[in-house]
C-alpha cells in the first residue's frame, strides 16, 4: 500500500524525514522547530502549515542547507563572463554590477529550486519496508515498535484504493492516540496511611496548648491530605492511561491480523473499515484522556490550600471518560 510519512502524523513525519535526510540521524531526537528565510522558500506551497514546516525543515537540514551549492560554479562563470563581456566586447563597465547580480540571483534561484525538489522528495516519497526496518532498529519504546511493525505490514500489503484509505486513516488515528497518551508516571503510595496520619496530627493539634505548635501540626495535616488527594488523582490517571494503552495495543494486533486476512481475501474492505472506525474511537478517547489529565492537574494546582481540620474533606469530583464524552459521577 502507498503510505507516506504525512499519513502517520507530524511526529512520525519528522522522524522519517530526518532518517531520509541522513542515515546518521535515524532514530535521533527531533530537532528544535525553526523556520528561517530559506526554510520558508523551500517549504512554500507544499500544503504545510507554519508549525509543521518549522518542525520538518530542521529535520531535512542536509537537503535544505545545501541550496547554495549551485552558487559555487556561478563564481567562475561570472568571472569568465565579465572578462568576455567587458573586455573584448567593450560593454559599459557600469553594467558589471547588474550582470553580477543577475548571475547571482539566477544561481540562488537554481539552488532554492534544487533544495525544494529534494525537500519535496523527503516529504512525499512513499514509505518502504526497508526504511521502516531501519527506524525500527533505533526506536526503543515497545508501543512505538509495535506501531512501526504495523506500518511495515501495511507497506508490504497490496490492496484496493478503498482499503488503502481505511488503512491510512487507521494508522493516523493510532499514531495520534499513542502521541496523546499521558505518561505512566504514578508510583504506588498508601494514601490511607497519609490520611490517618493527617487525622492524628489534627487531633494532636486540637489538644496542643501552644498556638504556634498547633498551627504547625495543622499545616502538616493539610499537606498530607493534599498529597493523598494528588496521588489518588494520579493513580486514577495511571489506571485510565494503562487501560487505554492496552486497548491501543489490542487495536494494533487486530489491524495486523486484518491485513493478513486481506491478503488471504478472508476480509473485505467493509470489514477493515470497521477496524479503522475502532481506531478512530481509540484516538478520540486518548485525546479526551489527555485533556482530562491536564484539567485535573490544573485543578489540583489552583485548588485553595485550605482544608478544614475538624472533618474529613471529600476529594474533588473525578471525571468519567467514555467514548461519548466526559461527565461527572451522578450525571444522567
Amino acid at each position: 500500500m502507498r503510505i507516506v510519512p504525512k499519513d502517520l502524523g507530524l511526529a512520525w513525519h519528522v522522524r522519517f524525514v530526518q532518517a531520509r535526510d541522513s542515515v546518521e540521524k535515524v532514530g535521533a531526537a527531533a530537532p528544535e522547530p525553526q523556520l528561517g528565510l530559506v526554510g520558508h522558500l523551500c517549504s512554500g506551497e507544499m500544503g504545510l502549515d507554519e508549525s509543521s514546516a518549522a518542525a520538518l525543515v530542521p529535520a531535512a537540514k542536509a537537503a535544505v542547507s545545501n541550496w547554495f551549492i549551485p552558487l559555487l560554479p556561478a563564481l567562475p562563470i561570472s568571472i569568465v563572463g565579465s572578462v568576455v563581456l567587458f573586455i573584448p566586447l567593450h560593454q559599459p563597465i557600469q553594467l558589471l554590477p547588474l550582470y553580477l547580480g543577475t548571475v547571482g540571483l539566477a544561481a540562488a534561484a537554481t539552488g532554492i529550486g534544487w533544495a525544494r525538489a529534494r525537500f519535496r522528495r523527503l516529504l512525499e516519497a512513499p514509505l518502504s519496508a526497508e526504511e521502516v526496518d531501519r527506524l525500527l532498529e533505533k526506536i526503543p519504546g515497545s508501543m512505538d515498535r509495535l506501531f512501526l511493525e504495523l506500518v511495515r505490514d501495511a507497506v508490504r500489503q497490496p490492496g484496493p484504493a478503498a482499503t488503502e484509505a481505511n488503512v491510512r486513516e487507521a494508522l493516523g488515528n493510532l499514531a495520534a492516540a499513542i502521541e496523546r497518551l499521558p505518561p505512566l508516571e504514578a508510583t504506588p503510595l498508601d494514601t490511607a496511611a497519609l490520611r490517618e496520619e493527617a487525622q492524628a496530627l489534627e487531633l494532636q493539634a486540637g489538644t496542643e496548648p501552644d498556638r504556634v505548635t498547633a498551627e504547625s501540626l495543622e499545616r502538616r495535616a493539610r499537606a498530607l491530605r493534599y498529597s493523598a488527594q494528588t496521588h489518588e488523582h494520579s493513580a486514577l490517571m495511571f489506571r485510565r492511561a494503562a487501560t487505554l494503552r492496552s486497548e491501543i495495543e489490542s487495536q494494533i494486533v487486530a489491524m495486523r491480523e486484518g491485513l493478513m486476512a486481506l491478503h488471504s481475501q478472508t476480509l473485505d474492505a467493509a470489514g477493515f473499515a470497521e477496524l479503522a472506525s475502532s481506531a478512530r474511537e481509540v484516538a478520540t478517547e486518548a485525546v479526551r484522556l489527555a485533556e482530562a489529565h491536564v484539567e485535573l492537574a490544573g485543578a489540583l494546582e489552583s485548588r485553595p490550600f485550605v482544608i478544614p481540620t475538624s472533618a474529613e474533606t471529600p476529594p474533588p469530583s473525578l471525571q468519567t471518560i467514555s467514548a461519548h464524552g466526559t461527565s461527572l459521577p451522578g450525571d444522567s
